[in-house]
């Protein structure tokens, strides 16, 4: 099976190939219009979810994931100093 997502709405419908981790969606209008949206080098993915992670936070976005991830960062920091680990850089 292909790694395919569809996503539909009432005036037509994205297809992206090679989900999640696809480098291009294609927006079909349903008055023939075909739009390709290019996401930039598959290979940079992890840098620019880091990238778009710290612009959220440098200017305050309200997002749920932005909060869910400063709490896990939180949860994570109390226990690495409950159990004594330390980074090399710290």
């Amino acid at each position: 099976m292909p790694k395919r997502g569809v996503i539909a709405g009432e005036l037509g419908f994205i297809i992206v190939d090679n989900f999640p981790r696809a480098s291009e969606a294609t927006i079909h209008y349903l008055d023939g219009k075909v739009e390709v949206i290019e996401a930039g080098e598959a290979e940079k993915a992890f840098v620019y979810e880091v990238e778009d992670m710290n612009q959220c936070i440098l200017n305050k976005v309200k997002m749920d994931t932005v909060e869910l991830s400063m709490d896990v960062m939180e949860i994570m920091d109390e226990v690495r100093a409950r159990w004594g680990i330390r980074y090399p850089f710290e």
